[in-house]
């Protein structure tokens, strides 16, 4: 019988031994995995915070906004203007030619404030028409093809209708 009870006995031991080691088999993995994701979540947080690199854009000031024809007498200058345009992907439009000659006023003229209405964007899709009524009157207001407005004190002081005028317009700006 004494040897029966050393096989239990036995027994008993392994089993607690290899519950003991399962146990710190488990923890260990465990500790492993938080090890790594705090290594992960430390990576992380830095690159995050990692400050942004400021681009060198003393030579390329942007100096115009997008706004739409319903806000376009609401902006916060006094004296500055306004340009619809037509820009169409994969379309060859007349922007090119405006933005070599906005470059250059811009360059010039410091106090230049120009803002941007993209024609086809569908909430001006509204003011296009087969014919021109450039009023302040928003609600009334219809153009029917490029047009450079020159708005003063929230009012339109001048217009030029079409890639002509407006070139010619440009022209004067970049002189002055």
């Amino acid at each position: 019988m004494g040897k029966i009870k050393n096989k239990e006995n036995k027994r008993v031991i392994e089993e607690e031994y290899s519950e003991d080691f399962s146990i710190v088999k488990f923890i260990s993995i465990i500790m492993i995995i938080m090890i790594v994701l705090g290594v992960f979540f430390v990576i992380t947080t830095f690159v995050a915070k990692k400050p942004e690199v400021e681009k060198n854009t003393a030579n390329s000031v942007i100096r115009d906004e997008m706004v739409t024809i319903g806000n376009m007498l609401s902006q916060k200058e006094s004296d500055y203007y306004v340009l619809a345009y037509k820009n169409e992907r994969g379309k060859k439009t007349n922007l090119d030619i405006y933005e070599k000659y906005i470059k250059d006023i811009t360059a010039n003229n410091k106090e230049f404030k120009l803002y941007r209405v993209n024609l086809t964007d569908a909430i001006n899709k509204s003011y296009i028409s087969d014919t021109n009524n450039i009023t302040d009157n928003l609600e009334e207001f219809k153009i029917s093809d490029e047009v450079l407005l020159h708005i003063v004190n929230n009012e339109i002081e001048e217009s030029f209708v079409g890639l002509n005028e407006i070139n010619n317009k440009f022209s004067e700006l970049k002189e002055e």
